[in-house]
């Protein structure tokens, strides 16, 4: 059984990191959630605070629980807000989320590398910023941008959006439409064979 904690910075991904937080419940592990100053108004938040009280979780941990923690997630857009302890090894799992610079990338790292650097480690922390997956596999242009956009247009401004698709021109022109519709296009970037991922970041004044 581990003890994760995952620290909540501010409201926008507040859902998502909840959903994160009793998905690791199901495992076994003990979870410690540090809130964000101000839980937003949203049913599924308050779904999952209720949910975690029940089973006996921490709701409302200060960043002492940082100290006693195996596992660390961080959900925020703004790296650096929590400064990490010493002996943590920080990972992010692509090099187009935000991250600190000390962070390993998971995606870029070679696994028997990789391995190495978790057993040397005391302790490890996942930087997650609760991204959104779109999975477009078998969809073809110029449907993968309509899905892109309908999935953008429900997400908060601000907000980042993982796509994954099959088809090689969907890597150019979902990312051209994306730009002109607006949005900023972090980086596009192999996810295995035949297939690869566009990060996308909705624009704070929405377009």
């Amino acid at each position: 059984m581990k003890r994760i904690v995952v620290v909540v910075l501010g409201p926008t991904r507040a859902a998502e990191a909840l959903r994160a937080a009793v998905g690791l419940t199901l495992r076994g592990d003990r979870v410690a959630v540090v809130p964000p100053p101000i839980w937003p108004e949203d049913e599924r938040v308050a779904r999952a605070l209720g949910v975690l009280r029940a089973l006996g979780h921490v709701v409302d941990a200060g960043l002492e629980a940082l100290a006693a923690a195996d596992v660390v997630e961080v959900w925020t857009d703004e790296v650096g807000a929590v400064p990490p302890p010493p002996d943590m090894k920080w990972l992010v799992r692509t090099a187009a989320e935000p991250h600190a610079a000390s962070a390993v990338v998971i995606d870029d790292t070679p696994p028997e590398i990789l391995v190495d650097l978790l057993f040397a480690a005391d302790r490890v922390a996942v930087w997650g910023t609760g991204v959104e997956t779109l999975d477009l596999a078998g969809e073809v242009c110029p449907f993968t941008f309509v899905r892109t956009k309908l999935r953008l247009e429900e997400l908060a401004p601000g907000a980042q959006l993982r796509v994954i698709v099959d088809h090689e021109p969907a890597t150019r022109n979902v990312p051209r439409s994306v730009t002109e519709w607006g949005q900023e296009v972090l980086g596009v970037r192999a996810a295995g064979p035949g297939r690869w991922e566009i990060w996308i970041r909705k624009a704070v004044d929405d377009v």
